[in-house]
């Protein structure tokens, strides 16, 4: 009889058995014939648990296998990184937490800020994609954060660490409905996500030296503390911190970037959707916002000092109550003249600011369907009309900061070109992402410019596009390729030493190899967007103070150069060549290609059965796709440069030799550079 452990082995452990009846065979053979029960079924394996030791105490933390990782992920969730806020340390700045003699328990999650918990569930069931369901629990005492850690803890490493701010404008949010598993152990960093107090317990301010408000950011300094302080412990690189953050915590980026409180606190920064220059984000006084919060929870306003005892005699559910009833219930950041010593306008127009590498990016849709539906536009039958959508910009006035004088003039730019009232309705959705979203990104990137030295206006559109042609394998090597959607194969140690010679790109691009390597890279200065915007400003700059438009090209296509590789046909890539510089410099589309080297793009028979010359085909292949595609990317397709060195210069030559018009070539060079 068979069995699934024989009885005979040591341990002595009685096994399962093959019986007819439970089971009729062998697992093996039952799951190869498919006999089972066809159920959702999760498979798992144990999460070790180990003790580690650092400054404050022993936490107790767990590894954690992702799917094709030989290395486990360390996790340790809700280290204290502060004192519990509690008491007369509300409405005050962060004290360090206290160290601890016992076994701190860092396998659960830690409660979250206090908020509304109805809002903060929608937020978190819409904004992130865990499939494990997070019970969610709030506490004032939130001052805590998780860490996700690939290191080899007892080998001393030295990663890089990414700490991530949460966004929820500044009311709602938490570090448990994010999950750094996958992002450490894909990019091998140690992710930090943190915690900070919200509402009216992380800002609110009464504009003096009682209660100076931006509590919620100075959370986000005591963690960075933390940090710098700690995270050697965890395998992470404490002179390597990026932070980063999606809407409040984009902003809340922005605002770190710009705060003296925050030198050599962090050394690269990422706002993602959302930066410190957004209408009503960022306010000099909200005084009158405290006035209305004391009267709210029935406190007397006569002084600051009465109002701020008075607040903290509040328990956490009054102060709850007392947030419901604000309408809207967002507090803002305030200049108090310590964290933000002046507007941020001022302070980046005066380069006061932590000079770090920054990156600051936009999503397309920014006002799809939550923004417009937390504030009550009335667009859920899909359309709208002109008169309408001037109407609802200006009661969007507190956001969008547009005077009532210019809202014609801009409804007419965006909404005039058509009659459409779903259109209407789209594109008045677009012109209100442009205002609160794109313009003020655009503007924080212009100011940071000269500090960073470079500019990259990255992105994508949903064109499907990424292919010049399908991976010629199988019958299709070599003979011919399909026409749909790494470097080719080669020597690899060729190409890597080639790649340093002759690359002068800063960061190390992993060098991977394969057949299916028939793809280019595009870098593209023109504006992406599908439709123009309001005209661009004869001196570059907002026309009364009003608005900074977002310009598109107007329909002006670009020259478009395409750069083939040299390597004498049989090493290089398209990855090694970097177009930045010259797009940006010179203006115009640069694609860069790759062909089919060695066996692979030259081997010939000398008759039908292998002509050869794959490679130059593929470079053919890759021109027929610029022709037809490259007007998406801003491009002229009539004005195309080729243009190579070595092998590639060689590759030009070949193509202008090539005649044309006919199935070879149809006539594609517009100009050639060879460069030898």
């Amino acid at each position: 009889m068979d069995t699934v452990m024989s009885s005979s082995q040591s341990p002595p452990f009685l096994s399962s058995v093959v019986d007819g009846v439970l089971l009729p065979k062998m697992p093996e053979e039952l799951l190869a014939e498919k006999q089972l029960n066809s159920v959702p079924y999760i498979v798992g394996i144990n999460q070790q648990e180990f003790g580690w030791m650092i400054p404050m105490g022993q936490v107790l933390g767990e590894y954690v296998s992702l799917e094709g990782f030989a290395q486990p992920v360390a996790v340790f969730l809700g280290v204290p990184f502060a004192k519990p806020p509690l008491g007369p340390l509300r409405f005050a700045p962060p004290q360090p937490a206290e160290p601890w003699t016992f076994v701190k328990n860092a396998t659960s999650y830690p409660p979250m800020c206090s908020q509304d918990a109805p809002s903060d569930q929608v937020l978190s069931r819409l904004f992130t994609k865990r499939k494990a369901k997070i019970p969610l629990k709030f506490s004032e005492d939130c001052l805590y954060l998780n860490i996700y850690t690939p290191a080899h803890l007892k080998k001393k490493s030295r990663l890089p660490v990414m700490v991530w701010i949460h966004g929820g404008g500044l009311v709602v949010g938490g570090a448990s409905t994010y999950d750094g598993l996958a992002l450490s152990a894909h990019e091998n960093v140690v992710v930090v996500i943190i915690q900070y107090r919200l509402g009216i317990w992380g800002f609110f301010s009464t504009g003096d030296e009682h209660s100076r408000g931006n509590w919620g950011h100075l959370d986000q300094l005591a963690a960075l503390r933390w940090v710098q302080e700690n995270i050697a412990n965890f395998g992470g690189d404490a002179g390597s911190v990026t932070i980063f953050g999606a809407s409040a915590g984009a902003e809340s980026v922005s605002v770190l970037v710009l705060s003296p409180l925050a030198k050599n606190l962090f050394h690269r920064a990422i706002s993602e959707s959302g930066v410190s220059f957004t209408t009503g984000l960022v306010k000099k006084d909200i005084k009158a916002t405290a006035q209305q919060i004391a009267t709210f929870a029935g406190c007397q306003t006569t002084t600051s000092a009465v109002m701020v005892h008075c607040l903290r005699q509040k328990s956490e559910e009054e102060l709850m109550e007392t947030s419901l009833k604000m309408s809207p219930p967002f507090l803002s950041s305030v200049v108090d003249g310590v964290l933000l010593p002046k507007m941020p306008e001022e302070l980046l127009a005066e380069k006061q600011l932590n000079s770090v590498p920054y990156i600051v990016g936009i999503n397309q849709q920014e006002f799809g369907w939550i923004l417009p539906m937390m504030m009550g536009y009335p667009i859920s039958e899909g359309k709208l009309d002109q008169k309408t959508a001037s109407s609802l910009l200006w009661q969007s006035y507190p956001v969008t900061n547009i005077p009532e004088a210019l809202i014609p003039a801009v409804i007419e730019k965006y909404l005039g070109g058509t009659d459409d009232p779903v259109k209407k309705k789209d594109w008045f959705l677009e012109l209100l992402a442009d205002v609160v979203f794109g313009v003020p990104s655009v503007t924080v990137a212009r100011g940071h410019r000269g500090e960073s030295q470079r500019l990259d206006r990255k992105g994508h559109q949903p064109h499907p596009l990424r292919c010049l042609s399908c991976p010629p394998l199988s019958i299709d090597r070599p003979p011919r390729l399909v026409p749909c959607g790494q470097g080719c194969s080669q020597d690899a140690m060729s190409a890597q030493v080639l790649s340093e010679l002759f690359s002068f790109r800063k960061e190390n691009i992993p060098l991977k190899f394969s057949e299916d390597c028939l793809y280019l890279n595009i870098y593209t200065p023109a504006d992406l967007s599908r439709k123009s915007r309001l005209p661009r400003p004869s001196d570059g700059q907002p026309e009364g103070g009003a608005l900074l438009p977002i310009c598109d090209l107007c329909g002006c296509f670009l020259p478009v150069m395409v750069w083939i590789h040299g390597g004498g046909l049989v090493v290089g890539g398209a990855s090694s060549t970097y177009g930045l510089a010259l797009s940006a410099h010179e203006n115009v589309v640069v694609v860069i290609i790759q062909y089919r080297l060695g066996i692979w793009g030259f081997f010939s028979t000398g008759d039908e059965h292998s002509r050869g010359n794959w490679g130059h085909l593929d470079q053919l292949a890759a021109l027929r796709w610029v022709q037809e595609n490259i007007a998406n990317f801003g491009g002229d397709p009539g004005s195309v440069t080729i243009f190579g060195e070595s092998a590639g210069g060689a590759s030009v030559s070949v193509l202008v030799s090539v005649p044309g018009p006919d199935e070879a070539s149809d006539g594609l060079p517009g100009r050639s550079a060879d460069h030898y």
